[in-house]
């Protein structure tokens, strides 16, 4: 049985989705556990540019969402161990 494209498009999407907003809550929290003033701004600056990427993520920017499927389970590991 083959897979409707349209269909294996938006669940990427739908998990791209998920894994963005699971990495701003990994940066919330290590924002909220850094004592460091500049670590911390360094921090809140990437999770900005993450919310309004949120804001405006697309089903359509395929090579995007392919990107966030590559890149941010690493990225959520590596701040959920305390790096970053």
């Amino acid at each position: 049985m083959t897979t409707d494209p349209y269909t294996e498009a938006l669940a990427e999407y739908g998990h791209a989705r998920q894994l963005h907003r699971a990495v701003i809550a990994a940066y919330s929290a290590r924002i909220a556990s850094i004592a460091h003033e500049q670590q911390a701004a360094d921090l809140k600056e990437r999770r900005r540019r993450l919310v309004a990427e949120q804001q405006t993520l697309s089903d359509e920017d395929r090579t995007r969402v392919r990107q966030i499927l590559a890149e941010f389970p690493g990225l959520l590991a590596a701040l959920r161990a305390g790096a970053q």
